[in-house]
């Protein structure tokens, strides 16, 4: 598996943190889905360390990406 992956040009570790990624902007989507409940079914420890990796790779909170994924679209 390690050489199917190196094969592909990637990592086990950067696999894991596009899927966490992916499935945490599926889980914000839902605005019943509370941000802490969400750190802990991606694997975070608190909070706070789902905060800075969301940020890393949105560029924003949770809370504000969010927001402006359920906003209504101007036309």
């Amino acid at each position: 598996m390690q050489r199917r992956i190196t094969d592909e040009g990637t990592t086990f570790r950067l696999l894991v943190q596009a899927a966490r990624q992916e499935l945490g902007q599926h889980l914000l989507a839902s605005p019943e889905a509370d941000v802490a409940e969400i750190a802990c079914m991606l694997g975070f420890q608190d909070t706070t360390s789902f905060y800075r990796a969301f940020r890393q790779w949105e560029g924003m909170t949770p809370q504000s990406w969010r927001s402006r994924q359920t906003a209504p679209a101007l036309h």
